[in-house]
Parts: C-alpha cells; structure tokens; sequence
C-alpha cells in the first residue's frame, strides 16, 4: 500500500491509496482498519475501518479514497506531515479445491506522507 496523495485541513484528512499486489492470486480487499497521527510528534488524531470491495487482481493495482474526521485537534497546526498505520483485510478470489472464495488473510501496513494543505 502507498499513498499517492492526501489532502489534510483542521478537522480531517484524505487519502488516495495504490494498493499493489505482487503476487500471483486475485484478492478483494474487503476492510480497512487505520489509524492516523499527525505532526513530527505523530500525535494520533482519528482511527476508522473502511469497509467494501475493491478488487485486487494478480500483480495489479487497485486505487481507494479514505476521508477521516480527525477526533482530536492536531496539536501541531503548521504541520501538514500525516501518518497512517493499520491493517488491510482481503479474501483470495482465486479460489481453491473448488472454493469460489476463501477468507485469506491480512497485512498490516504503515505509511506517511506531507498532505497538501486543504483551503478553509
């Protein structure tokens, strides 16, 4: 997972996500729990799960909008560097011994990024 881009303003963040798969299987990505801090000091301001489906084939790419509202006011206003943790849910679409789908797995991911700053 990387973040192409984010947006962050007083009272939220967004973010556009790359989810890349290298291997071999078709995956859906079926959830998304994260959490996210802000600053150099990564003082955390929001958490949240995405649900829904987004389609992961074998070494392809996938794109996902995440929108938080921050639950805590960031205590470094002048700082537009986000960090965003969490784990990502997925079942193999792929199938297997005559499963259509089978409930795979999940992988945690870890990532930052300087946010444009949004206009008020």
């Amino acid at each position: 997972m990387t973040i192409r881009s984010a947006a962050c303003g007083q009272e939220r963040a967004t973010f556009e996500l790359d989810l890349i798969n290298p291997g071999g299987r078709n995956l859906r990505v079926t959830r998304l729990d994260y959490a996210v801090s802000h600053g150099e000091s990564s003082f955390p301001v929001a958490s949240g799960t995405w649900t829904g489906e987004a389609d992961l084939p074998a070494r392809g790419k996938a794109s996902l909008s995440l929108e938080t509202r921050f639950d805590a006011t960031p205590i470094e206003p002048e700082s537009n560097l986000l960090h965003l943790s969490g784990e990502l849910y997925f079942v193999d679409k792929t199938g297997y011994l005559g499963l259509r789908m089978m409930d795979l797995t999940r992988t945690s991911f870890q990532a930052e990024v300087n946010a444009t700053r949004e206009k008020p």
